[in-house]
């Protein structure tokens, strides 16, 4: 006679191997020396929203002109004074 398994069983099943799988891809790199977080610097996220206003350019939400002067006003002096400098995300 084949047991039949109850709905709560499978689904415990399904949920320890989705908790198992999670938890092995946070742990795995750090295990390889590499950090769960990351720093970002002024730079990256000076350099994100400049592809984000490139995107914007495409989408014709702004002109190429704007995109081109917050370009050149970051690559002339914001970069040279804050290029290392670290931003803390607020939570």
């Amino acid at each position: 006679m084949k047991k039949r398994r109850s709905f709560s069983r499978e689904f415990k099943r399904e949920a320890f191997e989705f908790a198992k799988n999670f938890y092995n891809q946070m742990l795995i790199p750090q295990t390889q020396g590499e950090t769960l977080h990351t720093t970002l610097t002024f730079r990256k996220v000076a350099l994100l929203m400049l592809d984000e206003m490139d995107n914007q350019v495409k989408r014709d939400e702004i002109t190429q002109q704007t995109a081109q002067m917050a370009r050149l006003r970051l690559n002339k002096s914001v970069f040279n004074k804050m290029n290392k400098l670290e931003v803390a995300g607020q939570v």
